[in-house]
Parts: structure tokens; C-alpha cells; sequence
């Protein structure tokens, strides 16, 4: 029943991406709608270098009374911190507005609270509520989205339906389980306990450059389309890119949780015993099949299916690279149900770090080299080498484990 839920508000918050997909291509010009996702991928990456180093400790240690005075501390911080990076993309002409500039603001603030009260209901195996989080996102969203369509024709006020959706729900989490707790500690804030904090940084930093990484490819091949190739490019190769990695990222996430939960604890429990390795492979090769079935579905029914949200044009142009771009997602999703399983049981999330920091470098080398020649093609063949890049490594820094699932699998038979 947990699984379901998790799976139920994995797939409301895709929805909203998919609605988000559908009214940007078919009601905006291209151009406004490459507007539209330079704006949401830079503020989703300065989300997750200030605040998504706070879900991932919430979702580990349940009981942080000793450390909420630090935690607050360091979330003043990384507030601060994302004004000034907010404040110098303006300065310095990278965003076009200071409307722009608040937008970028509000949606990195508002994107770090959803996501941290998630993360916290998830580790506290609060899965009902974390599954009404969702729908009261996905309504909100839907609903105004559509008074924007009626009455107010303009991108930017979809973008700020969406930032609301998602400010909403974390207040009400944040009012119901942190608020008290926060407020009545407001005489020590001053009191710094260097100790905690760096104890905190250190925990956050994997997980951080993890996420950090992962939505920087988002944002790295929008930036290299739009300075070589314009607006209007941006807005024609993201809508075929958000709806393929949201469908095959949604699935592969909720196939490694599946997998993951169970068998990091029976792993710290018996280590590499044969009844852990027979269920793990179990797991590992039901759910690589379930993502492979997706993969190729994707690859014979998106003309007819999912691409069917795009406008006519945006249809057209994505007929010469989402076969790329869907393999190229696919690779990255597999790389995280399975590596990254392992690397989660071993508790190495550091390379899970490094692993994402390959992806991300060959991702820009990529684009950089391959875009002005190929177009958007290009695009998306650098992020299928970059995938595939990062298959490998984290496949050559987790083959002494699949060495002893195998060696102990083949044993027990013997």
C-alpha cells in the first residue's frame, strides 16, 4: 500500500509537468516557451545547490532536536546565499528582468520546501500524507492554470500557478510538523554550533552534488541551444525532453525505491548472504525489465501517444532525435535503479557524487561541441553519451558487489 502511494504522487507530480508541457507548447509561441524553461531550469538548479541538502537530512535522522537550531541557521544561509547567486544572474545580464530575477527567487524557495517536505514525510513513513501533498499540488496547479488560459495569456503567470502549487502545500506540511518547534527556539539563533553545522554539510555535500548535477544537464543544453540556436529552439527540443525524462525518470524512481528499501535492509542485516543475493537479483532483474518494456513502448508508441501533447511543430522537429534523447534517458534512469541501488546499500554516496559530475561534465562537453554541428540533435546525443558515460563508471565502481551477489548466488546452488 505504501508503494502505491509513493507511486500514486510520483505520478500526480509528473502530471503537473505533463499539463505544464501541453499548455506551453500548444497555447505560447516557442519562443516564450524556451523563455519558460530557461527561467524553471535555472531556478530548479539553484534549488538544489541551497536547499535540497536539507530534504536529505531530514529524510535520514528522525530525530533532530539537538540539531534544529543549526538547521535553521544553515537555512538562513542557503537563503542568503541563493539571493546573491539570484542577484548576480541579474547584475550580469543573465536573466532578462528583475521580474525574472524574483520569479527565479520564489520558484528556487518555493521548489527547496516542496521537495523538503516530502523528503521529510518519506523518511518519517508518512506516505498518506506525502501522497496528499501531491494532489493538493496537482489541483492547485491544474486549477489555476487554467483561469491563467482564460483570462491572463501570458507564460509567466503558468510559471507563477505552478511556484503557488507548490509553496501551498509545503506551508500547510510545515505548519502541522516544523512550526512550533522552529518558532519556539527563535532566543538561541544566535548560538553557532560550528560542530553540528559541518556535521550536517558533510552528511548533505553526496547528495547535494548528486541533485546539483542532475539538474544541471537540464539547464546545460537549454543554455547551449538558445545561444546558438535561439528561443525558438529551446522551446521545440524541451517539450520532447520533459515529457520523456519525466515518464522514464517517474518509472525508474519508483522502481529503485521499490527495489532500494527493502534490500538495504536486509543487506545491513546479513550482508552477502544467499538469501539477500537471491532477492536482490530477483528485484534487480524484475525491475530492469519493467523499465526496458518502457523504454522500448516509449520508443514504438511516442508519435502516437505522449509527443501527442506537443504542438504540430514541435512534433515535427522531435521526429529527428527523441529516439536519441529516449535511450539517452533511458541509460540514465537504468544507471540510477541499478548502480545507484548498490552504491545506496554500500553507503558510498560519494560516488554516487562523482558518478553524476561525469555525467554532467560529458553532458556539457557534449552539447558544446555537438549542438552548433547537429542542431538539436546534437542535444541529444550528448546526453546519451553522457548517460552512457556514467553507465560505465558506475558500473566499474560497483562490480566487486555484483562480484559477490553473483559469487554468493552461484555458491548456494553448488
Amino acid at each position: 500500500m505504501n508503494i502505491l502511494y509513493l507511486a500514486a504522487a510520483r505520478a500526480l507530480n509528473g502530471s503537473v509537468s505533463l499539463l505544464i508541457v501541453f499548455v506551453l507548447s500548444n497555447y505560447f509561441t516557442p519562443t516564450e516557451y524556451g523563455r519558460f524553461g530557461l527561467i524553471l531550469s535555472t531556478y530548479m538548479t539553484i534549488s538544489a545547490l541551497c536547499f535540497f541538502w536539507l530534504g536529505a537530512y531530514l529524510f535520514r535522522f528522525h530525530d533532530i532536536q539537538k540539531t534544529r537550531i543549526s538547521i535553521v541557521q544553515l537555512v538562513l544561509l542557503s537563503t542568503f546565499i541563493m539571493a546573491m547567486i539570484v542577484v548576480g544572474l541579474w547584475v550580469f545580464g543573465f536573466v532578462w528582468t528583475l521580474f525574472d530575477a524574483a520569479i527565479i527567487a520564489l520558484g528556487a524557495i518555493a521548489l527547496g520546501g516542496f521537495s523538503v517536505v516530502q523528503e521529510f514525510l518519506a523518511g518519517r513513513q508518512r506516505y498518506i500524507f506525502y501522497f496528499l501533498t501531491s494532489c493538493l499540488r496537482f489541483i492547485l496547479a491544474a486549477s489555476i492554470i487554467l483561469v491563467a488560459l482564460l483570462y491572463l495569456r501570458d507564460p509567466m503567470v503558468v510559471m507563477l500557478a505552478v511556484i503557488f502549487a507548490m509553496l501551498v502545500p509545503a506551508m500547510i506540511i510545515f505548519g502541522m510538523f516544523g512550526g512550533d518547534a522552529i518558532f519556539g527556539e527563535r532566543s538561541h539563533i544566535g548560538r553557532i554550533d560550528r560542530d553540528q553545522m559541518m556535521s550536517i554539510i558533510r552528511y548533505s555535500a553526496p547528495f547535494v552534488a548528486i541533485a546539483l548535477a542532475n539538474a544541471s544537464i537540464n539547464v546545460t543544453d537549454r543554455v547551449v541551444i538558445g545561444h546558438v540556436l535561439g528561443l525558438k529552439s529551446v522551446g521545440l527540443y524541451i517539450g520532447t525532453q520533459d515529457l520523456t525524462i519525466q515518464i522514464v525518470g517517474a518509472v525508474a524512481g519508483v522502481l529503485a525505491l521499490r527495489t532500494a528499501a527493502p534490500s538495504i535492509r536486509t543487506f545491513d542485516a546479513q550482508g552477502f548472504s544467499a538469501d539477500f543475493c537471491r532477492a536482490f537479483l530477483r528485484r534487480m532483474v524484475l525491475a530492469s525489465v519493467g523499465l526496458l518494456g518502457l523504454i522500448l513502448l516509449c520508443l514504438a508508441l511516442a508519435p502516437y501517444t505522449y509527443l501527442r501533447l506537443l504542438s504540430p511543430e514541435a512534433q515535427q522537429v522531435a521526429g529527428g532525435f527523441y529516439v536519441i534523447l529516449t535511450i539517452g534517458a533511458g541509460l540514465f534512469g537504468y544507471t540510477n535503479l541499478v548502480f545507484h541501488t548498490v552504491l545506496m546499500i554500500q553507503k558510498r554516496t560519494h560516488v554516487m557524487s562523482i558518478a553524476s559530475l561525469v555525467v554532467l561534465i560529458g553532458n556539457v562537453v557534449g552539447n558544446v561541441v555537438l549542438v552548433p554541428h547537429y542542431g538539436l540533435s546534437g542535444a541529444a546525443i550528448s546526453l546519451l553519451l553522457a548517460s552512457t558515460l556514467g553507465l560505465v563508471y558506475s558500473g566499474f565502481m560497483t562490480r566487486h558487489f555484483w562480484g559477490g551477489v553473483f559469487a554468493a548466488t552461484i555458491g548456494d546452488k553448488e
